[in-house]
């Protein structure tokens, strides 16, 4: 490790640059190459002596100039006088950056949590005696990573109801000991200090799930996710009483006759036991979205509302079966119906829940004290069809939105890249059917589809190339903040990107980084004067260090006094890494698949309980993954 990234680590920052030094009493500028060693141990007494005057405190990331004496070892000890003869005094100037706090990335999934760390953070602590709760649970250290994974019940880790949340938390501790000195003969003992970090899964007891195609056939298995965690619940359509045999997508719309039972079944998986799965409402709407005007109860508060339901012997605690007679809407001109049900889980044995409490009168309904029923849960089936309507004979004014009437046949026809009957039109995923270029992805458009770069790659002369994303915010004292920049559909939003991507890129490409710099791309515009802030792209193979292109960047804008934009310099100026994990759409993980950010990019890893299927497993893995045998698919919305 280089002296100078010592020195600054010494007084609290994260790394250091020396770039110049002056001989007490001279003006001539030393190559430092020549006259300091490339590195020190603190525990040499004969080492590099540094007094650091640290200057006033700068924010994390930011960097902090140091004018330091510093005396260089000719021979011998140089710790005893300045007039000693086996010293040289130096006044050095170091660029330190400040230590960054040590933030990790926490991901959830239905039986385990996991936190990763950067291992380029973790500078000053011992990786391999980093632990969980349990000592045993320690770390994978990958070259960029140190990340622990455990199951909801094991390492330590505990269980608690929220009673402020509705959800119930899963959570342990990391620590980290920091890494000490070599002690030498002196040293009669040693205590070990060592960082602690908290980190929990929320796992929701109610949230949504949205859908909104034309004949949206909600997944008979759905990950609902909510804050930091989840669960697995699950709704089913099935064709008789044993529960046996579900309906599966190409059944849909689900056909019953005026004589048919309906039966339909919930249930809820998560790794903790002690748990209870409890149906607050079921309701029949005419669309899959609820909230409508026209809906029916079949339960509701906890209670049957229906007199032909029917409530079976569930396996366990944690589902619920039910059977009712098949009905449609009146006056609907559409004839399905769809199911939507308010499902909660909570810990078994609470008698404050709201579980506990089952069928209750609203009037009388006692406030449970966890706050049970204030959010809401909704699975969605459907369609089902009592009586299908037909096929109208002629077009007048029965053609959908993306449909045209044939002349010939009086008939509706949908447009291409629409597939039905005309009357009732939807979106074909020509994705299903296209090939795209290499290191391109199909992406399905109303009607149409496009061919994009995949995420981690951008568009280069023709070709998709990889490249490395670090985040930027630089200031325009020159303009002025107004509410037509919160709306990328503005002309002066649009002439302002233009503007300032031009003036951006016109000044990184007259830095070192000129040979290796791709693009910018404005992420948003905010108050402040006007606050930019963007993403920099940078070929992969570059050799690029974010510190040493925030300073050129600032003697570059110098140079040019600010452009007709008036980019503000006295805040400085930081390039730091770009978390595409924060953005799920920047990805192209697999629903089923972690997200872990990298320095300039991310990787993606099949969660537990899935395999890796992804085409290239080596280079991009966690794009597809899949079951493992026996275990049921998990569609994460």
């Amino acid at each position: 490790m280089a002296w100078a990234d010592l020195a600054c680590r010494d007084v609290g920052y994260g790394g250091g640059l020396a770039t110049w030094a002056f001989l007490s009493g001279s003006s001539s500028q030393i190559e430092i190459s020549r006259h300091f060693h490339p590195s020190y141990s603190r525990s040499s007494r004969t080492g590099p002596n540094f007094f650091l005057n640290t200057g006033s405190a700068v924010s994390a990331g930011g960097v902090q100039h140091l004018y330091d004496t510093v005396w260089r070892v000719v021979r011998g000890d140089c710790t005893t006088t300045e007039s000693s003869q086996d010293c040289d005094r130096y006044l050095m100037c170091l660029a330190c950056q400040k230590e960054p706090e040590i933030q990790g990335d926490v991901s959830c999934n239905a039986t385990s949590m996991w936190v990763s760390f950067r291992r380029e953070d973790l500078v000053r602590h011992d990786e391999s005696s980093m632990h969980l709760r349990d000592p045993s649970c320690i770390a994978e250290i990958s070259d960029t990573h140190v990340t622990f994974i455990t199951a909801l019940e094991e390492s330590g880790t505990t269980a608690a109801e929220d009673g402020e949340t509705n959800k119930i938390v899963y959570i342990n501790d990391v620590f980290a000991p920091l890494l000490q000195s070599t002690p030498d003969g002196d040293d009669v003992i040693t205590r070990t200090t060592e960082d602690r970090w908290t980190f929990s899964c929320h796992y929701v007891r109610d949230d949504s799930v949205a859908v909104g195609a034309l004949f949206p056939v909600p997944a008979s298995s759905v990950v609902i996710l909510h804050g930091d965690g989840s669960f697995t619940f699950s709704m089913n359509l099935y064709r008789s009483d044993s529960f046996s045999q579900p309906y599966g997508q190409p059944d849909f719309p689900v056909e019953v006759s005026v004589s048919d039972d309906v039966y339909f079944g919930i249930s809820v998986e998560a790794a903790g036991s002690g748990l209870v799965l409890f149906v607050d409402n079921c309701r029949a709407t005419p669309s899959a979205s609820p909230g409508g005007s026209t809906e029916y109860y079949i339960i509701q508060d906890g209670c049957h509302q229906d007199d032909t339901l029917q409530e079976f012997t569930p396996a366990s605690a944690t589902s619920a079966q039910y059977g009712i007679s098949a009905f449609k809407f009146s006056n609907e001109s559409l004839p399905y119906v769809y199911l939507h049900c308010d499902v909660m889980v909570c810990l078994e044995n609470n008698p404050d829940s709201r579980c506990e409490q089952g069928c209750v009168d609203t009037r009388r309904r006692r406030r449970a004290s966890d706050g049970g029923v204030e959010e809401r849960a909704t699975l969605v089936q459907g369609p089902i069809v009592l009586v299908p309507d037909a096929t109208p004979d002629g077009c007048a004014d029965s053609c959908h939105l993306h449909a045209s009437c044939n002349p010939g046949t009086r008939r509706c026809v949908c447009e291409p890249g629409w597939v039905g009957d005309g009357v009732h039109c939807q979106d074909f995923d020509e994705c299903t059917i296209v090939s795209c270029g290499v290191h391109q992805r199909c992406v399905n458009m109303p009607g149409s589809h496009v061919c994009e770069c995949m995420p981690g790659f951008i568009q280069v002369d023709g070709s998709c190339q990889a490249v490395h994303a670090y985040r930027s915010t630089s200031r325009l004292l020159a303009r002025s903040f107004t509410p037509e920049l919160e709306d990328h559909g503005s002309q002066e939003y649009r002439d302002l990107v233009s503007e300032v991507t031009s003036t951006l890129e016109s000044l990184y490409r007259r830095t070192s980084l000129a040979g290796d710099f791709l693009s910018v791309i404005i992420i948003a515009f905010r108050p402040g004067s006007v606050l930019v802030d963007h993403v920099i792209n940078i070929r992969a193979s570059a050799d690029f260090s974010p510190a040493m292109t925030s300073e050129e960047f600032k003697v570059v804008v110098e140079k040019v006094n600010g452009t007709a934009l008036g980019i503000d310099m006295g805040s400085g100026v930081t390039i730091t890494d770009y978390d595409e994990c924060s953005e799920p759409e920047k990805t192209d993980c697999s629903p089923h698949a972690a997200c872990l950010n990298t320095v300039g990019s991310f990787s993606c890893r099949c969660i537990m309980g899935y395999q890796d299927k992804s085409p290239d497993v080596t280079s991009r893995p966690g794009r597809v993954c899949e079951p493992e045998a026996g275990r049921r698919a998990l569609v994460v919305f």
